[in-house]
């Protein structure tokens, strides 16, 4: 009896070491892994350092974007509506008569604007002159009714564009002759 106690002894004590040797192991596993979450910690924390400077990057170019869209709402915008042109050719000198209804559909006042009236003839450009409007506000209409004076032979094409401090609006053109 003594004999199976001490063999029973002996068969636990051999499975306390070898118990200890796996606890020996599975401790030496979490000391490696232990040592393998500094770096990836730090790794984290530099990852998460980049992030948060990208977000700082994305806020400041949002800030921009926002401020280039209100500026770019805020600018003039002068359009030409109800345009008519004649060559008006009763007497001499000849004149091209623009008729027009100026709008300014941007945020903010048009200076120094003028229309940049150029003309075509046979013998080449007829007409190339700036008819100051001097400037127009937001939402205004404004009408123009002038005359060019030129030589030659009658019109045969012609371009009105708005021009203003900083700004060019739509070319309107024609190629046609006048009925």
């Amino acid at each position: 009896m003594i004999s199976d106690k001490d063999n029973q002894i002996s068969a636990l004590n051999a499975q306390v070491a070898n118990l200890n040797t796996k606890v020996n192991q599975l401790n030496a596993t979490i000391n490696e892994l232990n040592a393998e979450i500094g770096p990836k910690n730090a790794q984290i924390n530099n990852l998460n350092s980049q992030v948060n400077n990208l977000n700082a990057q994305i806020a400041v170019l949002n800030s921009q974007i926002a401020n280039m869209t209100s500026q770019e709402a805020n600018k003039p915008n002068v359009v030409v509506q109800s345009l008519n042109v004649q060559d008006e050719r009763g007497s001499v000198p000849y004149n091209l008569h623009v008729s027009a209804t100026i709008t300014n559909t941007g945020g903010s006042t048009a200076y120094n604007a003028y229309l940049h009236v150029v003309a075509f003839n046979a013998e080449g450009k007829a007409i190339d002159s700036m008819y100051s409007f001097a400037g127009i506000t937001p939402n205004a209409n404004l009408g123009l009714n002038f005359r060019l004076n030129y030589t030659g032979s009658p019109i045969q094409s012609w371009s009105v564009t708005p021009v203003w401090n900083g700004g060019t609006g739509t070319t309107t053109t024609s190629n046609s002759t006048f009925t």
